[in-house]
């Protein structure tokens, strides 16, 4: 699932993005009805480094449609684990 820039993001569905992207966020994924959906809140997106992989993205929040679960149409928005590395780091029990 790639990211996708936050403009490109907002001017996809601003009435709905502009509530959800902010500096700690960032949207990914296609339009082509492939998508996270329902239940799939608080998996990880993962990117490889080398042979190392890496938890960057929660999955927050997409886009919903009447009388179904998700709209595997548009974007989702993640949270930015990188906003949040002092405190993650600072929360871990080490042995």
């Amino acid at each position: 699932m790639p990211i996708v820039d936050t403009k490109s993001c907002v001017s996809s569905k601003p009435e709905f993005f502009e509530k959800f992207t902010t500096n700690k966020t960032f949207c990914a994924g296609y339009k082509n009805g492939t998508s996270v959906c329902n239940g799939d809140s608080g998996g990880g997106m993962f990117f490889r480094n080398e042979n190392v992989w890496y938890l960057r993205g929660i999955v927050s929040v997409s886009l919903a449609l009447q009388r179904k679960y998700c709209d595997p149409h548009n974007y989702v928005v993640f949270t930015d684990l990188a906003a949040y590395i002092d405190f993650v780091q600072s929360n871990i029990i080490r042995p």
